[in-house]
Order: C-alpha cells, then sequence, then structure tokens
C-alpha cells in the first residue's frame, strides 16, 4: 500500500510536464538543427581530411578524426530529422530539415573535391563521383522545393474553393474503405455534373465508411477543373 502511495505521489505534479524546458517546441528544435548541423560539418570535414592523412608525417589531421567524421556523419543528420519529425508539433518542416540530406551529399562531394585538390590527386574518374554527389544533392534540394511550391499552391487553391466554390451533388462510382491511424476512411471516386453540364469524376480520400451509390457534396472551382485541388468532398 505504502509503496503504491508512493508511486502515485511520484507520477503527479504541480508543473505542467509540457512545459519543461527539455519538452518545448524551441528546445527539440535547436537540438534537432544542432544535430543536423555537426552531422553537415561532420560530412565536410571527414573527406576533406581523409585525403589529406597521408600526404606526409606532417598532416594537419589525424586518421581517426578523419574517419569518425565520415562515421558520425549521417547519424547525425538522421538523428536531427527524427528529433524534428516526432519531437516538435506541426506539419510542415523547415529547409534545414527537409534539406538535411540534400546537403549532406553537397558537403560530402565539396569536401571530397577539395580535400582531393590540397593533397595533389590528379584529376580523374574520382573527383568525377565527387561532382556526381553534388549534383545529387543539388537536384534533390530541388525536387524537395518543386514539391514545397506544388503543395502551397494546392493549398491555396484548396482555401479559394472553400471560400468561393461552387457546389454540386455527386455520386460514388468507387469506393475502398480502409483504417487510417485508427480511423476509417475511404477512397473514392465521384463523379458530379459541372456549371456547363459536362460529367467529372473526381477521386479523393474522406473520412467515414461509403459505398458505390452513395452521394456526396463536392465543392469547385469551374475554371481551374484542371487541377485535382480544386474539387473537394465538403458533405454528404
Amino acid at each position: 500500500m505504502t509503496t503504491m502511495t508512493t508511486r502515485k505521489r511520484r507520477a503527479m505534479t504541480l508543473i505542467d510536464p509540457d512545459t519543461r524546458w527539455w519538452r518545448t517546441n524551441r528546445t527539440r528544435s535547436l537540438l534537432a538543427y544542432l544535430c543536423i548541423g555537426l552531422g553537415l560539418v561532420a560530412g565536410f570535414l571527414g573527406p576533406l581530411a581523409i585525403f589529406n592523412t597521408d600526404v606526409d608525417d606532417s598532416s594537419w589531421t589525424p586518421r581517426w578524426l578523419a574517419a569518425g567524421c565520415i562515421t558520425v556523419a549521417i547519424p547525425l543528420i538522421i538523428a536531427g530529422t527524427l528529433i524534428y519529425g516526432f519531437g516538435v508539433d506541426g506539419d510542415a518542416k523547415p529547409r534545414p530539415v527537409t534539406w538535411a540530406l540534400p546537403l549532406y551529399f553537397i558537403v560530402t562531394g565539396a569536401g571530397c573535391l577539395i580535400g582531393a585538390h590540397w593533397s595533389g590527386l590528379a584529376f580523374g574518374s574520382a573527383q568525377v563521383v565527387f561532382i556526381l554527389f553534388i549534383a545529387v544533392g543539388v537536384v534533390s534540394a530541388g525536387a524537395i522545393e518543386a514539391r514545397r511550391y506544388r503543395n502551397r499552391e494546392a493549398r491555396g487553391l484548396r482555401e479559394r474553393v472553400e471560400r468561393d466554390g461552387v457546389t454540386a451533388s455527386g455520386v460514388v462510382t468507387r469506393a475502398k474503405s480502409y483504417v487510417r491511424g485508427e480511423v476509417p476512411v475511404t477512397r473514392v471516386t465521384v463523379r458530379f455534373t459541372d456549371t456547363d453540364g459536362k460529367s467529372r469524376w473526381v477521386r479523393k480520400t474522406v473520412t467515414g465508411i461509403f459505398e458505390e451509390g452513395a452521394r456526396l457534396t463536392v465543392c469547385y472551382l469551374p475554371r481551374d477543373l484542371g487541377h485535382n485541388a480544386s474539387v473537394i468532398v465538403c458533405g454528404r
């Protein structure tokens, strides 16, 4: 009995646990940025140093330091990304997080190129690989930004639909129900008639269980029907 009472007292507190400094979004964000930043620095210094460990006996970096930087770079970046993804509230991730792996490829390729140049290594196939590393990072960052731009445009379009959209009654022509995060949802194909009298079809995932033949209300922008985000399911 005494043990149970002691455990209950320890479990209770007069301070909201979410207000403790190590549980705030700011602290976890800073920790995530620190891990990613250290990982990128290690990703640059490791390859840079590894080319200079064998130049002569007066090398400015010991071999263990170069190997250590190469070893910890990826784990640090992954740790920072996971800390932000699971520890910070909010759906949007800032560029330091979404660009973490592309930046790793860029700094690693740059470190290799600079290290090879400092060591006097003649230009060859190795440098081509390092340049490809940088190119992969740049292309990946560009793809991430393109996706971010499309998502921002789609979000703006959905807001316009909710504000100025035209409503129409549609019929579910295809339905597939499943559970997502313990919530039943249905992937539906809805047929509706637009303001010009043309039949249109749209595929959306809606909360709840629906079957073929069910009627749903859709909202859409007549001038932007070429974009999937211009049509939303707004009710039964």
